[in-house]
């Protein structure tokens, strides 16, 4: 009798650990189940990964593409400043000029004006 209680006990505690060890067995599937799960993204995420990425090297982009163009028109602005500054160079140059050439016809008009009358 103590036998047979004995070996139903043995049965028992290897039913048990049976079940233990299957049980386990399951929460290792599903742990990894769920870690492979977590490394899938689903789709929506993707979409907005890949989406924030585009928008961010869009924004780069352009920002790069704008500082060109405005050191490009800095430095448009400097060229047209300088044959600005030619410009009016030549303008003052010719206008010094004309002066002068006014200057000498007034003296010869009054050096002959003042011949005349005395």
């Amino acid at each position: 009798m103590i036998k047979v209680k004995l070996v139903e006990y043995i049965r028992f505690c290897e039913f048990k650990t049976l079940k233990r060890s299957e049980k386990n067995i399951k929460c290792v599937n599903s742990l990894n189940n769920k870690i492979v799960n977590k490394n899938k993204m689903s789709f929506t995420s993707r979409a907005v990964l890949y989406g924030s990425c585009l928008v961010t090297v869009g924004i780069v982009g352009f920002v790069h593409y704008k500082q060109h163009d405005d050191r490009q028109q800095l430095h448009l602005g400097v060229i047209r400043d300088i044959e600005r500054q030619e410009r009016r160079k030549a303008e003052n140059l010719y206008l010094l000029e004309q002066q002068r050439e006014l200057t000498k016809k007034m003296k010869r008009e009054e050096t002959i004006e003042q011949s005349a009358v005395g």
